[in-house]
């Protein structure tokens, strides 16, 4: 991580920086790494990736420690295929300027080697998925998890008062939840509506365990719990 840090002057040996990585990601890294030491990264880039490789090393210590076995298959035995999806994460990374999410983007990687289940189209799929979600969408998908459903359904009489604007934005974000299949409707179901009560999908289910989102804090947590219960007790 410190090692990473030093990117915005000279860079030390990639082989340093991937020593401690398992096979899987190390050789990705490599390739990936060469290729970014030519690019100018500005400060908050050089954070964003200091931040990302110290959870991806992190996490990694934890499966170990919990005896999780390293995948073995086609994914793991095709470079390219990996390379894609370092560098695809990487890039995200970098371009992503909500700090608080580098730390997801490092559990992100860290679990990939420990999750045969997950093959490289599913991978990709997320990876691509990632930079579409703000922070608070992040919370939103611990908020699910954590509370199994959330019913939405009388959620327009709120808005439509003319009078409550506070969470307009939330409602907007869970229907982009909804329409990248991370949230799906339960019964019953109404004609029409946009979004009732909802649930985790499979895919949100899998991109909580990857992305390692019961690390997120207690205090982002509350944030988006108190806004939801605010709106929910004003529409009973």
């Amino acid at each position: 991580s410190t090692a990473i840090a030093s990117w915005c002057g000279e860079i030390p040996g990639i082989e340093f920086i991937t020593a401690s990585l398992p096979p899987f990601l190390s050789r990705g890294y490599k390739t990936i790494l060469d290729e970014f030491l030519g690019k100018n990264l500005i400060k908050r880039e050089c954070e964003r990736l200091q931040i990302s490789f110290k959870y991806t090393c992190l996490q990694i210590e934890d499966n170990q420690k919990k005896g999780y076995k390293l995948r073995d298959d086609t994914f793991d035995s095709n470079s390219e295929k990996v390379e894609n999806i370092i560098e695809g994460v990487l890039k995200k990374l970098l371009d992503d300027t909500e700090q608080q999410k580098s730390r997801f983007y490092g559990y992100f990687i860290a679990n990939l080697p420990y999750s045969p289940e997950i093959d490289y189209y599913c991978a990709n799929f997320l990876q691509n998925t990632i930079r579409k979600l703000s922070f608070r969408q992040l919370c939103l998908i611990r908020y699910y998890h954590d509370n199994t459903s959330l019913d939405v359904s009388k959620w327009g009489n709120y808005f439509e008062s003319g009078n409550n604007t506070e969470g307009f934005e939330l409602y907007a974000e869970l229907l982009e939840l909804k329409n990248l299949n991370l949230i799906k409707k339960m019964p019953p179901y109404s004609v029409g509506a946009d979004l009732e009560k909802t649930k985790l999908s499979q895919s949100g289910e899998t991109l909580f365990k990857l992305m390692g989102l019961e690390h997120i804090e207690y205090e982002d947590i509350a944030i988006v719990s108190s806004l939801i219960d605010k709106i929910k007790y004003s529409t009973q």
